[in-house]
Parts: C-alpha cells; structure tokens; sequence
C-alpha cells in the first residue's frame, strides 16, 4: 500500500489524495505496536484526522484503500 501511495505521488493530479492515503496508511499502522523484551516497536503517526484513525479494522481498511483508489483515479491509474 505504501508503495502504490508513493508511485501515485508524482502524479501531480493526485498529489492531494495520495499524501491523504500515506497519512492514512500511518495511522493504521500506529494502531500495531509490538514489544518485545521490552522495547516497543511501532509507527509515531502524523495524524491524518478522520482516515483509519479509530483502531477497528473494519473501519480503517476502507478507509485506507478509499484513499488508495482516489489517488489512482485522479492519477488515471487503475482498473475502473
């Protein structure tokens, strides 16, 4: 997903949603934190407010690939 997000990037038409879907993409991925022996592996997100944000993978998921699927329209990328 951070791949496709990037490579959406340097289409200036869909610049705006896929920075959107990069800060989506980092909320999601704050939510899995990982400790072992006590150190805590994670993502310090820059909050994108409103995108994946709640935690619960059945809302965040659509919200990522909505995001994803924006970009790539604006982009005229995809299979639409």
């Amino acid at each position: 997903m951070h791949k496709v997000s990037r490579s959406l990037s340097g289409t200036e038409a869909a610049k705006h949603f896929a920075s959107r879907a990069l800060g989506c993409l980092r909320n999601f991925a704050s939510v899995f934190n990982i400790e072992v022996a006590g150190v805590n592996v994670g993502v310090d997100p820059t909050p994108e407010p409103g995108l994946a944000e709640s935690g619960d993978i059945q809302h965040d998921l659509p919200d990522l690939f909505g995001q994803i699927g924006r970009a790539a329209q604006a982009a005229n990328k995809g299979c639409f």
